[in-house]
Parts: C-alpha cells; sequence; structure tokens
C-alpha cells in the first residue's frame, strides 16, 4: 500500500489542527488553516473554548488543559469583525496572543501548560496561515515522561528508559528512531513472556527456538502470559516494524501519538495484571497464615 504523503493545505477545522499542534507535534513543526480562521481562533481564545486533555505532571494524572484569555485580543473582536475592520488589524494581535499562549488544569488552576506560536501569512498557497509551535513549557518529553512514571513498579528500568528515550526522540522531531525504541520494549515484553512461560514449563518450545519464530507464532506460544489486548492488536507491532523498514520520518512524526498511547494501553494492561496477580498472592498468603492462627488457637 502506498504510503500517504502530508500535503500543506489548509485545513477545514482550525480547532483541531490548533489542538493536534500543541499537543502531540514537537517543536518547529506545522500546520496551515485558512486565514478566516484568525477570528474564529481568537474568539475561541477570549472564550476559553479551546481545550484537550493530557496528562498533568504536577498532578500526577490525566487532566483537562483550557486556554486562559489573552489580554493582547481586542475584548471587541466581534464587533470590530461585522464592522469590517482591515484584516491587518486582527493579524497583529492574532500572531502576538499566540506567543503567549496559557493553558490551565483543570483540577488545579495553579498548574499552567505554555505555549508560543508563530503565525505566519506566508503559507504555502493564498489564504493560508502558517502556525508553528517554537515553544512548549513543561515540554511533550518532560509531560510524557512523567506519565510513563506510574508504570516504574511494573515493568523494567530498561524499558522504562528505552520508552522515555522515544517519547524524547519524538518530542524533538524524530520519527523513526522513536519507533525503533517502541518496538523493542514490545519485543522484550514478549521475550519476558516466553521466559515466563519456559520456566513454568508450560511453553512447547525452548529459548532458541523462540528466538527463531516470527513474531506472529510468538504471541500465539505465549497467548497465556501477555495480556489478550496484546495478542488482539498484535498489528502495533506491524506498524512499529513497517516504521523501521518502509515508512519516512514525517509519517512516523505524524503516527507517534497513535503508537505511543497504544504501547501504553498495553502496559496499562500488562501493569493491571500484575497487581491482580500481585493481590491474589497476598490474599493466599494472608488466608494460609489465618488458617494456621486458627488451627491453632481452636
Amino acid at each position: 500500500m502506498a504510503e500517504a504523503k502530508q500535503g500543506n493545505a489548509a485545513e477545514n477545522n482550525p480547532y483541531d489542527a490548533l489542538v493536534r499542534l500543541l499537543r502531540d507535534k514537537a517543536l518547529y513543526d506545522s500546520v496551515f488553516v485558512p486565514d478566516g480562521a484568525v477570528y474564529e481562533l481568537q474568539t475561541l481564545i477570549q472564550s476559553s473554548a479551546i481545550a484537550f486533555d493530557a496528562y498533568c505532571p504536577s498532578c500526577g494524572a490525566d487532566t483537562t488543559w483550557r486556554v486562559a484569555p489573552s489580554d493582547l485580543i481586542p475584548q471587541n473582536i466581534g464587533q470590530l469583525r461585522q464592522a469590517g475592520v482591515a484584516f491587518k488589524y486582527f493579524f497583529e494581535p492574532f500572531t502576538k496572543a499566540m506567543r503567549y499562549l496559557d493553558f490551565k488544569c483543570s483540577r488545579n488552576a495553579t498548574h499552567v501548560l505554555q505555549f508560543a506560536v508563530d503565525a505566519d501569512e506566508t503559507g504555502p498557497q493564498k489564504g493560508a496561515i502558517r502556525l508553528t509551535k517554537f515553544g512548549q513549557l513543561p515540554s511533550l518529553a518532560d509531560i510524557a515522561s512523567s506519565e510513563i512514571d506510574k508504570y516504574r513498579q511494573f515493568i523494567s528500568g530498561v524499558d522504562l528508559a528505552e520508552l522515555k528515550r522515544a517519547v524524547g526522540l519524538a518530542a524533538h522531531g524524530v520519527g523513526i528512531g522513536s519507533f525503533v525504541y517502541l518496538r523493542r520494549v514490545f519485543e522484550r515484553l514478549v521475550a519476558e513472556a516466553a521466559d515466563a512461560a519456559i520456566d513454568a514449563g508450560a511453553s512447547q518450545f525452548t529459548r532458541d527456538e523462540f528466538d527463531r519464530m516470527r513474531m506472529e507464532d510468538k504471541l500465539q506460544g505465549v497467548k497465556d502470559y501477555v495480556p489478550a489486548w496484546m495478542v488482539q492488536n498484535r498489528k502495533l507491532y506491524a506498524i512499529l516494524s513497517r516504521g523501521l523498514h518502509e515508512l519516512s520520518e514525517d509519517t512516523c512524526k505524524q503516527a507517534f501519538p497513535a503508537v505511543k498511547q497504544a504501547t501504553l494501553a498495553l502496559l496499562e494492561q500488562h501493569a493491571e495484571e500484575a497487581q491482580k496477580k500481585k493481590r491474589a498472592t497476598e490474599a493466599a498468603l494472608e488466608l494460609e497464615k489465618l488458617q494456621k492462627t486458627l488451627d491453632r488457637d481452636g
């Protein structure tokens, strides 16, 4: 199948384009919106109507981030537009406001996510505005790294480090390299499941035989030792492999948010199953202690 190519045409939904730029894209990436979106986006900013869900490093939880109104945008922008004021009088305050975008956490308004976006009229086509993200605090890498820390007790230090390396590379605009580290995490989880199956005497293969198997066969062989989600969504590994061998750097960059979320979903399943096993083991030990106490006292 031919690889999709990214165009520079203005997008029909400026709200979605801006949210994707702020939430998902690396520094110096751009989106293009119609010049008429200048009015719409300023109105949305003033009414705090731009929001998205993402992790808050300070709260240590997912939250909704909502834009704060900007003092740089005229309060009567709607009236000015209706009065037919020239575009340049709207565009100048828009460019200034976009350089100082603050989003506040819905859990705690003192937690602020700051963005700096350049708005440029010299887009690739007439009537298009180029929006380029050139600043973010906390950075994409910091946010993703904090989010990944919650899996620390359920995955190895190597997996944790390589997940952080993947999101760090993606935050700096490296697509293919970020896919490499996500694939390594996937492969390591499967290899650990194989070791568990072999140690339990429940495998139909030796480790050498397992290492020579295709990933499809590996997953079938360890399906009782990995989350069901991993087997059901084994296409994740195929996509990561395509990123290494077929897809362009730009396509990998665009696809990274989706494969990152899929990898985190896999880790959440892995963590939940690990917690269930831990609780079951602890409960069994407590019952055994209780039984011994009752037998002794009885």
